[in-house]
């Protein structure tokens, strides 16, 4: 494979500051191409969650896309305190949890499996009954069943996470430019 030579990465959002950041901490040369500021689409106003694995929809936790969510929560946890002290600013990150409720029986089936698939992906989420669901939060229904405990989550300041990213990235070398890409041309 040859060596890579120089990347640009068009957008600076979160995927394209964390891709600057360990390319930049490799020598690689990265220009970092972003139509306004770092983080001022949907990055920058998003809930700032690393949540691996969510209930509902089109979800595979089983499979692929859960490995890959665990994966993004194992670089996160291994990047982050070089992020904070490579830009020096704190994203205000910390850990949370999240109950997935169960109130009928369809719910406790489809609560349990999820709870499997992410343990299955080594991560932090168990299986807890109504009274210790009620215990954790009183103001839940009376007759929950119980529910999915997931606690492999963060939460932080998702602008002040990408500036991060952005400094940090920088302060290895990458290049922020400025400016709307309207095409690509390769050459070479």
């Amino acid at each position: 494979m040859p060596e890579v030579q120089r990347v640009t990465i068009v957008g600076g959002g979160v995927i394209g500051c964390f891709l600057a950041y360990p390319l930049a901490l490799e020598g690689v040369p990265v220009t970092l191409l972003e139509r306004d500021d770092v983080g001022s689409g949907a990055t920058g106003v998003s809930a700032g969650n690393v949540q691996p694995g969510v209930m509902g929809g089109i979800v595979d936790a089983h499979g692929v896309l859960g490995a890959l969510e665990a994966q993004s929560l194992h670089l996160h946890r291994t990047f982050l305190p070089s992020i904070k002290e490579d830009s020096g600013l704190d994203p205000l990150d910390h850990e949370v949890q999240y109950l997935y409720a169960a109130l009928d029986e369809q719910e406790v089936a489809e609560t349990r499996q999820f709870t499997a698939a992410l343990q299955e992906h080594r991560l932090r989420v168990e299986w807890i009954n109504g009274p210790a669901a009620r215990a954790l939060e009183p103001r839940l229904a009376p007759h929950i069943l119980g529910g999915a405990l997931h606690q492999d989550c963060f939460q932080m300041d998702a602008y002040r996470f990408v500036t991060a990213l952005s400094k940090a990235a920088q302060r290895h070398g990458a290049q922020l430019q400025r400016g709307a890409v309207v095409g690509l041309q390769r050459t070479g």
